[in-house]
């Protein structure tokens, strides 16, 4: 009888040495989130998750702990596992508000409204959700904003280059052109420097024609040089009779 009172007594012990252990992790945790040491806060929360799973305070706590490392994605699953849960309407709502700002914090800011309403429906009088709430949603209109200012400067900026391309297109069409007509006035350039130069060419051609010496023998050179010996001295005689005639002439009134 007295053997099976002391196993009776075990067994009966047991579960609150477990739930001893439990909380005193849970406040050496708590402990340790105090002091800003979330990573050791959360090895204690998880430690005390393995010694009771269901443990609602290690839970909740570890989503913070996760939080506040920057983990969000972490922290979103751990807040949505909770608020699955039957809990009750004021721990539901903190769930719900800390998944929300989770969600935020994570940039999926249409999701983190979802669950700022979901927190208000459960407490419309927290003040600290209606805040996130209107801050998340002034935070989405920027975002869609900034999507619209992105996707008017990406069409700004595609018919700039549209425009671009025409002008670079007329501009080498005009260049073309007047390539064309400088090529054109250089080639009537040529052709007129070509007729300009053959026609100096005759020219020198021509004078050069006029001033060769003539080529005559020896004979024909003595026989003009004494046919112009001749013709002057004929020319002499006819002034000698003109002069003589010019002083027996009166001149009749």
């Amino acid at each position: 009888m007295k053997f099976l009172l002391i196993i009776f007594s075990l067994l009966l012990f047991a579960p609150l040495a477990h739930a001893q252990e439990e909380r005193a992790i849970i406040r050496n945790g708590n402990s340790k989130y105090e002091n800003e040491q979330f990573d050791e806060a959360e090895i204690k929360y998880r430690k005390s998750l393995e010694i009771a799973p269901d443990s609602k305070e290690a839970k909740f706590n570890l989503g913070g702990s996760l939080y506040k490392q920057e983990k969000y994605e972490n922290a979103i699953e751990n807040y949505s596992e909770m608020s699955a849960r039957d809990l009750p309407t004021k721990e539901l709502a903190s769930t719900f508000h800390n998944l929300g700002n989770s969600l935020l914090k994570a940039g999926e800011i249409e999701e983190s409204l979802q669950a700022y309403k979901e927190a208000m429906k459960l407490n419309p009088d927290d003040q600290d959700t209606k805040y996130n709430f209107a801050y998340a949603r002034k935070m989405l209109e920027q975002q869609k904003q900034q999507k619209q200012d992105n996707k008017d400067n990406k069409e700004d900026d595609n018919n700039k280059d549209e425009k671009d391309s025409e002008k670079k297109d007329s501009d080498d069409k005009g260049g073309k052109e007047n390539k064309d007509k400088k090529d054109d006035g250089k080639e009537n350039q040529s052709k007129d420097g070509e007729n300009e130069n053959k026609k100096d060419e005759n020219q020198k051609k021509e004078e050069a024609r006029d001033s060769k010496p003539l080529k005559i023998s020896p004979k024909e050179a003595e026989r003009m040089l004494q046919a112009l010996a001749k013709q002057e001295k004929e020319t002499q005689r006819k002034l000698r009779r003109l002069k003589k005639k010019s002083h027996n002439i009166e001149k009749n009134w």
